[in-house]
C-alpha cells in the first residue's frame, strides 16, 4: 500500500514538472507579453510611450502566439502614450484609463466590447467599429478633447456615464438602426442609465430611417438636434 502511494505521488509530481507554464512573460520590440495559454498570448502592463502597434502575432523561440488579450492596467498611466493601433485578433478593450496625451486610437474590426479610456483627454475622435456590441460603463468618461465619435451599427447597449464629462463633444454618429440602451448600473451611481451629459452642443447623426425611433428613445430624445447620416 505505501509502494503504491509513492508511486502515485511520485508520478503526480512529474505530471507536475511537466506541464507548460503560461505565466511566462517576454518582450519583442517595444511590447510585454504574458502567455495566456498553448495559443495566444495578452499584452501587459508596461511602461509604453510614442505611437504603439500591437501585432497580431508574436513570435516567441520559434512559437507563433495571437495576441488575443490586452492584459488588466496594461496601458494605464502611460502618460507618454500618444497613439495605439490593435488588431484584429483583439476582441475586448480595457486598460487605457489616464493615457493623457493619448490622441489616436484605432480599434480592430474582431472587437465586440470597448472600455477603459476613462481620463485620456488628448484623445480627439473615437471610432466604434461595427464589430462592436457593447461599451462599458464610464468608458470615455473624462474624455475632455474627445470631439467627434461615431458608434458602430452593431452597438446594442452603452454603459452608465460611458461620456461623462466629454465636455468638447460636438458630432455623435451612431450607425445602429435600433437605439442602444442605456442600462442602469445599480448601486454604482446615480445617472439611472445616462451616457451623455450635454443634449444641447453635440449634434447627433443617425440613420435616416431611425430618426423617429430615436427622438422617442430613453435619452436620445433628449438631443436637440438629431440630423440624418449623410
Amino acid at each position: 500500500m505505501k509502494q503504491n502511494k509513492l508511486k502515485f505521488l511520485m508520478s503526480l509530481v512529474l505530471m507536475l514538472c511537466v506541464l507548460p507554464s503560461f505565466s511566462q512573460t517576454f518582450k519583442s520590440k517595444g511590447i510585454t507579453y504574458e502567455i495566456y495559454n498553448s495559443k495566444e498570448v495578452e499584452v501587459v502592463r508596461g511602461n509604453y510611450s510614442g505611437k504603439v502597434v500591437i501585432p497580431s502575432q508574436v513570435n516567441y523561440y520559434g512559437t507563433t502566439f495571437t495576441v488575443a488579450h490586452i492584459g488588466y492596467q496594461a496601458f494605464e498611466w502611460c502618460k507618454s502614450l500618444t497613439s495605439v493601433v490593435l488588431p484584429n485578433t483583439i476582441k475586448y478593450v480595457d486598460g487605457f484609463s489616464h493615457c493623457t496625451r493619448l490622441t489616436s486610437v484605432t480599434l480592430g474590426n474582431s472587437v465586440v466590447r470597448v472600455d477603459g479610456f476613462e481620463g485620456c483627454k488628448s484623445l480627439r475622435s473615437i471610432i466604434i467599429p461595427n464589430s462592436v456590441i457593447e461599451i462599458g460603463i464610464g468608458a470615455f468618461e473624462g474624455c475632455s478633447g474627445l470631439t467627434s465619435v461615431t458608434i458602430g451599427e452593431s452597438v446594442t447597449t452603452i454603459g452608465e456615464n460611458a461620456f461623462k464629462d466629454c465636455t468638447g463633444l460636438v458630432k455623435i454618429i451612431c450607425k445602429a438602426k435600433t437605439p442602444p440602451t442605456f442600462p442602469y448600473a445599480y448601486g454604482i451611481s446615480y445617472s439611472y442609465g445616462q451616457a451623455f451629459f450635454d443634449f444641447y452642443k453635440p449634434t447627433l447623426y443617425v440613420p435616416e430611417e431611425s430618426i423617429e425611433d430615436y427622438k422617442n428613445a430613453t435619452w436620445w430624445g433628449r438631443f436637440a438636434k438629431i440630423r440624418a447620416i449623410k
